[in-house]
């Protein structure tokens, strides 16, 4: 079959206005390689791989942003505390009282009434360098209480290590060094119980390596639980202080599962996850028994 024949145009101004949109046609083409090329090196590099893929999860989580690197020291996917928990409720859990352990200034239990504002709420800080903010924090506001107290597996004295951060330090069961400090020690059930707090109940623990004692004073408080908060570490930082999946184990073995996780931070020294906020749920929750993705 013989294909038609195209016949050039001969008026000049033709000639003129295609080889015009010739020369923008190259033009256009020879951005978009450009840009194609640029693309290629972006992802060809690990650090800009894993921002694409940061700003990926922000975007799945609702959390919004452009997406940072991830390596080195601090937070490079914000993760808020706030926003798991908006999760959970958003899923149908619902909390009356609050029991923040390591309650430091106050600033996490207000965080958290934001989502769950008609919770009670008992604030339990081992270091009193912290109790000025505390009663600041409880003046005017309903449903709150505070206390300076250890809070571990017994109501017996307990030894504080204090340390020159005031958010740090770690209660011990046993005076192993001179400088500790004696505290009465108290446990969850126990103020749960005196104090008249009805579930359900969130209880956090930012407490650096002590939280399975802490829980086995709380193993009747855990029965009305609906959200536990736990920083974990995948390092030990101390005699008996559990790593990240031995503390995942104990809770399964406890009949909680991990929903969520939250405020992630890598170390400065070789950008190793050094921390993070893990959320648990009673595996008889409904979600938990769902093991596919839609």
């Amino acid at each position: 079959m013989t294909q038609p024949s195209v016949t050039p145009p001969t008026d000049p101004l033709e000639r003129s206005a295609l080889a015009a949109l010739s020369e923008e046609l190259s033009a256009r083409i020879a951005a978009l390689e450009s840009e194609r090329d640029a693309l290629r090196a972006q992802v060809s590099s690990g650090r800009a791989l894993l921002s694409l893929l940061s700003a990926r999860v922000k975007a799945r989580l609702g959390l919004g942003g452009t997406g940072g690197a991830i390596a080195g020291a601090g937070s490079g996917i914000p993760l808020p505390t706030g926003h798991a928990l908006g999760r959970a409720h958003a899923r149908g859990v619902r909390i009356a009282s609050i029991i923040d352990v390591g309650a430091s200034d106050g600033q996490w239990t207000d965080m958290c009434r934001g989502v769950f504002p008609d919770a009670r709420a008992l604030l339990l800080e081992a270091n009193e360098a912290h109790l000025p903010a505390l009663e600041r924090f409880a003046a005017g506001r309903r449903g709150i209480e505070v206390a300076i107290a250890a809070v571990g597996p017994q109501r017996r004295q307990l030894w504080f290590e204090r340390t020159p951060d005031p958010y740090g330090g770690r209660i011990h069961e046993s005076r192993i060094r001179p400088e500790f400090l004696p505290l009465p020690g108290t446990t969850i059930d126990h103020e749960v119980a005196s104090r008249g707090l009805v579930g359900p109940h969130l209880i956090k623990l930012d407490t650096h390596g002590f939280e399975i004692p802490i829980l086995e004073g709380a193993l009747e408080t855990m029965r009305d639980a609906q959200l536990v908060v736990v920083e974990c570490y995948p390092f030990r930082l101390g005699n008996g202080a559990p790593l990240l999946h031995e503390f995942c184990a104990w809770m399964w073995d406890h009949g909680f599962m991990m929903l969520d996780l939250a405020e992630p931070l890598w170390r400065a020294r070789d950008g190793c996850l050094w921390q993070v906020d893990l959320v648990f749920s009673p595996r008889t929750r409904p979600e938990c028994g769902v093991n596919s993705w839609s």
